[in-house]
């Protein structure tokens, strides 16, 4: 869903077990949730979502804003306490935490994530960072 949205695709949630809906403004947020798998979200039949598609002029607009890791910082600093004691082998969840409680620096934290990469994953963030 997210790749499709990415491109400007119109994208329709196929959960583990039947359609939910086409991904717009008012339903992303919803989706998001469940991480896009459907999981406890309403769903419409496959001749509604047939509907809004065959009617749609365009691609919906989402109009997200901007992605700001300052301001996604307090919800991943909450996440990670919330988990905290299901990962404590994982030692760079224990340093992106530790990061978070002394700064929101957007540089601090892409440069100690960067550092655990593999080549493999920096390749792939170079790529995703290009466009």
């Amino acid at each position: 869903v997210l790749e499709g949205l990415s491109h400007g695709r119109t994208a329709v949630l196929i959960g583990y077990d039947r359609a939910h809906d086409v991904i717009s403004a008012e339903t992303f947020a919803q989706f998001r949730v469940s991480n896009f798998s459907g999981r406890g979200a309403p769903s419409r039949g496959p001749e509604d979502i047939a509907e809004t598609l065959r009617s749609l002029k365009s691609t919906p607009e989402l109009d997200l804003g901007p992605i700001s890791a300052e301001a996604l910082a307090p919800e991943l600093k909450r996440h990670l306490q919330d988990i905290s004691g299901r990962f404590t082998a994982d030692p760079l969840a224990g340093t992106i935490g530790q990061l978070l409680e002394r700064t929101t620096s957007t540089s601090a934290l892409f440069a100690t994530i960067a550092r655990s990469l593999s080549e493999k994953e920096l390749k792939t963030l170079y790529r995703v960072a290009e466009g």
